[in-house]
């Protein structure tokens, strides 16, 4: 099924763009707000795997190979899910806290895949279909 919405290289870059510029502060505003409760230790790893994943988020959305991006990106949310949800993971911090972190990565995750897999149409005044949503 073909979708009616299609948008230009330059608006799909724009488009992801924006997404990354506004997640990143949300991520930022989120991490400043969290409790104090986490030990340096596990500050550190908290914010390594959220590094991990930023940076996934951003190669998925750069790399024309595609699937193992999204491989990357579904290996380095699982590992954050542990980190955040599961017994084992660090501790010290309060479940709004998490909850926060998981939906803004969950919501930016689903952003960009939407950006990602709508129609691309080239940039010239041909309209020649670059990519199609899968």
């Amino acid at each position: 099924m073909r979708l009616s919405y299609r948008q230009t290289q330059r608006e799909k870059q724009g488009a992801l763009d924006g997404v990354n510029i506004f997640f990143g502060a949300l991520l930022g505003a989120n991490l400043g707000t969290i409790d104090t409760g986490l030990s340096n230790y596990d500050y550190v790893v908290l914010i390594a795997g959220l590094a991990a994943l930023v940076m996934v988020i951003r190669q998925f959305s750069t790399s024309e190979r595609r699937l193992s991006m999204l491989l990357g990106l579904l290996v380095c949310s699982a590992a954050v899910a542990v980190l955040l949800f599961l017994p084992g993971g660090i501790d010290g911090m309060q479940g709004g806290s998490r909850q926060r972190l998981g939906l803004t990565f969950g919501v930016w995750v689903a952003l960009v895949a939407m950006v990602e897999f709508l129609p691309t149409v080239s940039d010239d005044k041909s309209g020649e279909d670059v990519h199609r949503a899968s």
